[in-house]
């Protein structure tokens, strides 16, 4: 065997261990990046509906006829549907933690669905008292500092 095959073979070995060490690592990454049980997505830019809500005894559903939703902006704004009126605050996220700062609503007056004003009146207690929120796939959960779930919601959107 000459040197110039020699050569050859060696830098084509070299070459192939080069290319499988790239695709090793590339996997490597791609499964560090998939998804955990620790979901560490964003709530912002999506509408959220709520699923559940805690009315000061217990979590139930919204009344039927109404939605009540959350939207949370990137420039810590909160709006929503609150059944009857609509809502904004500021919403300041610090990784799971999340505060919102007084909340200001329009002030109409529904007497229907029969408990509408009482269901307002708690959804957004529930917001006040937020201390964190996670997100799996998606649904997003708010608990108070004791980890006592306030509101669940569900998304449409896509992450």
């Amino acid at each position: 065997m000459n040197s110039f095959s020699l050569k050859t073979k060696f830098s084509h070995s070299i070459t192939w261990l080069m290319r499988l060490s790239l695709l090793l690592l590339l996997f490597v990454v791609a499964v560090s990046c998939g998804s955990s049980s620790n979901d560490t997505r964003r709530p912002e830019e999506n509408l959220w509906e709520v699923a559940s809500y805690f009315n000061g005894q217990e979590l139930v559903s919204p009344l039927s006829g109404t939605q009540l939703t959350l939207q949370l902006s990137l420039d810590e704004q909160a709006s929503g549907s609150a059944g009857c009126n609509t809502f904004n605050s500021s919403a300041t996220l610090d990784g799971n933690s999340i505060t919102f700062g007084p909340i200001a609503t329009t002030r109409m007056i529904c007497d229907q669905p029969d408990g509408v004003m009482d269901q307002e009146s708690a959804y957004l207690a529930a917001l006040q008292k937020t201390a964190e929120y996670a997100i799996t796939g998606n649904q997003m959960e708010f608990t108070d500092e004791n980890q006592n779930v306030l509101v669940r919601f569900v998304t449409k959107d896509d992450f």
